[in-house]
């Protein structure tokens, strides 16, 4: 029997072609079947659930296909709709936990390395059979390929349109949309004077794409989600500094269930504990905690440097005389802040103000020990520590 449409969880029926069934069904397509839209592995997460990059990916080239059909993209659709499709293919097991030493051991970040996964692949080959440029497909997923490559790599594209509300619905955080991908998906126009803008029809669903994005974030930074989160980094953290016979560039193309078996089976025993820790859910416990609405000289140095999080791990268990697996570090910058920089415009051609967002910037440090390793103690020796490192935080 003939498939003709894809079931969706936001989109219902998804219309497919024999040739669409080709690109899903590649080697580099069918890996991310087995790769989750969350950073941390479903099944070490007190929820369990969460959606796959697949099924994100092919939700984005749905989105992909509506703006095309916008003013504008039609001399550009089947690149679009590609570089939509194929935006994710550089992701690795663990995504953008993983991603931080993609980076740090190979100068690229997953849309960077989704060039390298794209070469000689059958993903490529089937993609020039049906017309697309490959070349020019990687540049607009590498945000290289002004201003067309905005919709797929901006601060408003049709990847974190589907992302937010596709993480909030698999995970549970929302049990009905706030907002319309499809409806914002529509606002989109282009023209050669003013580039690429939306109109005036995505001004209603933009609070609902902050709150779902809100609320999306406030669970990755929760505690639950960073203990196993911050844990994991730690375990490749550990490995990463033994080298390639522990991380080869192998492991950036496997799958999560394949990278994780790696961290269990080929890796130190200090790595292979803290996997083994997170998949029975013995769970370091946050001792200290502090957020930043400014952006702190000192942390942002702090943030700035590699191994940074490690480094400091390091330096709290030599503090507390503990084993170096047994502390793991959070610190970063609060991706949920987004401005859009795509100018608004009404039916009469006039600019709108610029939407203000409900969210704003802010920074994140936390500190998680083994809760064995845990006494009276504890807290006090690592504010010590802090103050001396980042003395103007308020801990």
């Amino acid at each position: 029997m003939a498939i003709k449409y894809l079931n969706d969880r936001l989109y219902f029926q998804i219309p497919v072609s024999n040739d669409d069934l080709r690109l899903y069904q590649t080697r580099e397509m069918t890996r991310l079947r087995e790769v989750s839209l969350s950073a941390i592995p479903p099944w070490v997460l007190p929820c369990g659930l969460c959606a796959t990059k697949f099924e994100h990916s092919v939700g984005v080239e749905y989105l992909a296909r509506i703006v095309c059909e916008q003013h504008g993209f039609s001399d550009q659709a089947i690149n679009i709709r590609f570089a939509a499709l194929g935006h994710d293919v550089g992701t690795p097991p663990f995504s953008h936990m993983s991603e931080y030493y993609l980076k740090l051991l190979h100068g690229k970040d997953h849309e960077e390395f989704a060039e390298d996964v794209l070469l000689n692949s059958e993903l490529s080959e089937e993609m020039t059979r049906q017309g697309g440029n490959v070349e020019t497909i990687t540049r607009m997923i590498t945000g290289k390929y002004p201003p067309l490559s905005d919709i797929v790599n901006g601060s408003i594209d049709v990847d974190n349109l589907d992302n937010s509300l596709r993480y909030c619905i698999s995970m549970g955080l929302v049990n009905h949309p706030t907002y319309s991908p499809v409806t914002l998906a529509s606002s989109y126009r282009f023209s050669e004077s003013r580039g690429i803008y939306l109109d005036e029809r995505a001004l209603p669903e933009l609070p609902g794409w902050e709150e779902c994005r809100s609320r999306t974030y406030s669970f990755v930074y929760s505690d639950r989600n960073l203990a196993p989160g911050s844990m994991l980094h730690r375990a490749m953290d550990l490995a990463t500094r033994i080298g390639v016979d522990e991380i080869p560039p192998e492991f950036f193309r496997m799958t999560d269930s394949a990278a994780y078996q790696w961290l269990l089976t080929k890796c130190n025993s200090r790595t292979r504990n803290l996997a083994e820790c997170v998949q029975h859910f013995q769970q370091h416990e946050l001792v200290v905690s502090a957020t930043l609405d400014h952006e702190d000289e000192a942390l942002a140095e702090l943030i700035s440097t590699p191994w940074s999080r490690g480094i400091l791990a390091d330096e709290v268990a030599d503090e507390l005389s503990i084993s170096p697996e047994c502390v793991s570090v959070y610190h970063g910058k609060n991706k949920g802040y987004k401005a859009i920089h795509l100018p608004i415009l009404d039916d009469a051609g006039s600019t709108l103000p610029m939407h203000q967002s409900i969210l704003h910037e802010s920074w994140y440090l936390r500190i998680f020990v083994d809760p064995a390793k845990i006494n009276q103690g504890t807290k006090s020796a690592i504010r010590r520590l802090l103050e001396k490192k980042l003395p103007s935080l308020q801990l």
